[in-house]
Parts: C-alpha cells; structure tokens; sequence
C-alpha cells in the first residue's frame, strides 16, 4: 500500500505533551502512531497507539477510524 506519511519531530511532540495535564484523563489514544514521537513522552499506562504502517512494537497495527 502506498501511503504518504509525515512523522512529527520528537521536540515538536515534547513541546505538545508538556503543554497536557494528562492526570484528566483515564486513557489517551495516539491514534496516528508513525515512529512513535509521541509515546515517548505519553503515560505508557494510559496511552493505546495505533498506526496502519507501525514502525515499533508498542504500536498496534490498525486503523483509528475503525478502532
């Protein structure tokens, strides 16, 4: 499958997580997961990441709109 895909810098996915209170939420989706910029920065115990081209293992294979 020939997918365009564009993958955050991991500064720019810091900046976004420091600006969370992620205490407010019982789970977070990263529903575009690519290399996984932001997990590394996610509550692990919190956080499902889902892509259709995964590039690590902590990231399921699937689709967010069917998810």
């Amino acid at each position: 499958m020939a997918l365009d895909q564009f993958y955050t810098k991991p500064e720019v996915a810091k900046l976004c997580c420091d600006l969370m209170d992620f205490s407010k939420y019982e789970s977070v989706l990263e529903p575009s997961a690519g290399t996984g910029a932001f997990l590394d920065f996610l509550p692990s115990e919190k956080t499902n990441a889902l892509d259709i081209d995964p590039k690590r293992e902590d990231i399921e294979e699937g689709d967010f709109l069917k998810y």
